[in-house]
């Protein structure tokens, strides 16, 4: 009996424990859930409104435009996400569709809205959805897929396994078709190729040279005024010529030390000798001992080939890239620059005689712009210049206006990114158009006043970066083809179809 007693006491003690701690919790969730009730809940749906009327308004070659009519909402909805993919979009598969940037606002309920699909594979089927997001980044349901082909305008790349980081385009054997000559900056021998055209824009090699240092940069002009084109290659340390004998076989005649790493090159005849000449942009890296500092190097052609009188232009930054025209119309040579972070197209003025320059102008904003080069943009006679927003896929142009100056203009077309930019008419319309390369080739066509803000992407069959390109007539039907360099090793060459 006392131990029956003991026990039931010591078993009411433990009950009394277990009511306390289940009282405990009871009160705490009670708390929780009365403070629930006063904030949002943590699942949120999203939104519920959908574009039910997308439709195709147009398919350009670079572009897809799509219109639709905004819905009604309940105010809170953020603005629009829109992908494209080559399967049909859904729930399942919409984060593996590619999404389309700088999409616009939505607009009230009723209103007619559009937008250029750009970046879009040419000559395949795409599929694009729209989707409604709000503040919190949370998606409503997918609206219908339409679709579209934006057609090409370019052959699937003939591939040669060459490796290079550098290309131009040059007729070398005097037989009327464009030549190309490759170097490769991670090769200390063969390093410097030059490529033979059938005519057709098929290619042989015909020579390999073996150049000492680590070249940056190849060019071609007529040196020597024997009417045959030569070759000009720039490594870290010095620039070599090589001069043709006029069947496209050369030999190297003249080699300078340039001082200062060199990074750009370009020639053209900036005294008005008729020779053509050769400016060098360098780049020298301060470190902890001093800033980094840059020049321009004019060599002037001894009318002979040879390259021994010099004058310097400082630069303050790193020179990142050059190219040469004429750019106030006063029959020289002047150069647009741009510099180790300086947001801007720099135009350095020749007062004739190539030894003085005067640094007039920047055009820009640009961001770090890379890859300058001039041509005349919007047809109205005079050059240009366009460059890569390097690191945010946009493409500045500097529009000559009457006034003598330059306007710059920004176009983002959504895609394209960095790398070399070249220019060439790709659809036939008289104005020149944009070449940009990454892994892939991206043609942007020019809008008729210098924009730029389509892109349409021509694959390669590799994900590997292309190293530079160049644009020419390879096969001789008069209209813009394209070369292409990349890491993987490959020449590429991409063919009109028009």
């Amino acid at each position: 009996m006392l131990l029956s007693r003991k026990f039931s006491n010591q078993s009411y003690r433990h009950l009394n424990w277990a009511v306390a701690i289940i009282l405990v919790f009871l009160l705490a969730n009670c708390s929780d859930k009365k403070h629930e009730s006063t904030v949002a809940p943590m699942t949120d749906l999203g939104p519920t409104a959908v574009v039910s009327d997308l439709r195709v308004a147009a398919v350009k070659a670079d572009r897809i435009t799509i219109s639709w009519t905004a819905p009604a909402t309940n105010g809170k909805e953020l603005g629009y996400q829109i992908r494209y993919s080559e399967d049909s979009l859904t729930d399942a598969n919409w984060f593996d569709g590619t999404v389309c940037l700088y999409v616009p606002p939505m607009e009230d309920s009723g209103v007619t809205q559009s937008y250029d699909v750009t970046g879009l594979p040419a000559g395949k089927l795409s599929y694009i959805a729209i989707r409604i997001q709000n503040s919190r980044g949370v998606l409503g349901p997918v609206s219908k897929n339409v679709s579209g082909t934006v057609p090409s305008l370019l052959t699937k790349p003939a591939s040669y396994s060459i490796a290079g980081s550098d290309i131009t385009a040059s007729d070398l054997d005097s037989d009327g078709d464009m030549d190309i000559v490759i170097i490769n900056g991670g090769l200390p021998r063969e390093n410097l190729h030059t490529l033979l055209n059938d005519g057709s824009g098929t290619f042989v090699e015909s020579q390999t040279f073996s150049i000492t240092g680590e070249l940056e940069v190849v060019r071609t002009a007529d040196f020597n005024n024997d009417g045959f084109n030569d070759i000009a290659t720039l490594s870290t340390s010095s620039f070599l010529v090589l001069t043709n004998d006029g069947t496209g076989l050369f030999a190297v005649t003249d080699s300078q030390y340039i001082g200062h790493m060199g990074y750009v090159m370009q020639a053209g005849d900036f005294n008005g000798d008729g020779f053509a000449d050769i400016t060098v942009g360098t780049y020298f890296y301060g470190g902890k001992f001093g800033p980094s500092t840059g020049r321009l190097i004019i060599y002037f052609n001894d009318e002979a080939g040879g390259f021994e009188d010099t004058v310097t232009v400082n630069t303050i930054v790193g020179v990142d890239g050059i190219c040469v025209f004429d750019a106030d119309d006063d029959g020289d040579l002047d150069i647009a620059g741009t510099y180790e972070d300086v947001s801007s197209i720099t135009l350095q003025y020749n007062d004739g005689t190539g030894r003085n320059w005067d640094h007039r102008q920047s055009v820009g904003p640009g961001h770090h712009t890379s890859c300058v080069t001039p041509g005349d943009l919007n047809s109205d006679g005079k050059l240009d210049l366009i460059g890569n927003i390097t690191y945010e896929g946009k493409i500045l142009t500097a529009i000559r206006t009457d006034a003598g100056g330059y306007r710059p203009n920004i176009s983002t077309p959504g895609a394209g990114g960095g790398g070399d930019i070249q220019l060439g008419d790709f659809d036939g319309d008289g104005y020149l158009d944009a070449a940009r390369g990454t892994s892939v080739l991206t043609l942007h066509l020019n809008d008729g006043e210098g924009g730029f803000s389509g892109a349409a992407r021509y694959e390669t069959g590799t994900d590997e970066r292309m190293k530079a390109l160049t644009v020419a007539d390879f096969d001789g039907d008069g209209h813009s083809d394209v070369a292409m360099l990349e890491t993987s090793g490959k020449l590429m060459i991409f063919l009109s179809l028009l």
